[in-house]
């Protein structure tokens, strides 16, 4: 192991030194210093990625009492940080109009699996379907407070589940013989009205 390997362990210092000459790869004091600088930049790349991470409710951590406090939400850390994001997430989308795409996300990140909303199945009556990923739960009650919050007030709401399970089907067949009964007389080449 040279030198130059043993003592520039960091990454940005590994680029930093192929940028200067290679006469300074066996100054055991310029190593140290290109070692020092680049532990400083590898921190400040480190810092600026977890800083962009909390820019945004699906990936923020520590950034989401910032979220919750700007939306008006309690600030609970005690709760996991996946029902803190889809609490944000819920309240976020339920500020613009609705639509029936912008229900099926609201209703998705409440519960956490895929839904798709079936308009019209009664008078000002829709369906939330939700795709079975055999989630261990499903928080109904948040589930229904999100909807609840977003839904116009003239509309109701059914909840249902599709699920994968087999099903059998039996096939059975009949014959049926229906006698249909002609009025009239009809010859070939004849319309109504004349003849061609």
């Amino acid at each position: 192991m040279s030198l130059k390997d043993e003592i520039v362990t960091s990454e940005s210092g590994r680029r930093m030194m192929g940028y200067v000459l290679p006469i300074y790869d066996f100054d055991r004091f310029m190593l140290t210093l290109f070692q020092l600088a680049g532990i400083q930049v590898d921190d400040l790349q480190k810092w600026t990625r977890e800083l962009r991470e909390q820019a945004f409710p699906q990936t923020a951590t520590w950034g989401l009492r910032y979220f919750e406090e700007r939306l008006g939400l309690p600030v609970n850390e005690s709760m996991p940080v996946e029902e803190r994001r889809r609490r944000i997430l819920t309240k976020m989308t339920t500020e613009w109009p609705i639509t029936k795409r912008r229900m099926e996300i609201i209703a998705s990140e409440a519960a956490g699996l895929p839904a798709e909303i079936v308009q019209n199945i009664a008078p000002y009556t829709f369906l939330v379907l939700f795709q079975d990923d055999d989630s261990p739960s499903l928080n109904l009650v948040s589930v229904q407070d999100a909807i609840e919050e977003a839904k116009p007030a003239h509309l109701a709401y059914e909840l249902g589940l599709k699920t994968k399970a087999p099903a059998g089907i039996a096939v059975s067949s009949r014959t049926v013989e229906i006698k249909q009964q002609y009025c009239g007389t009809f010859l070939s080449g004849q319309r109504p009205g004349g003849v061609f």
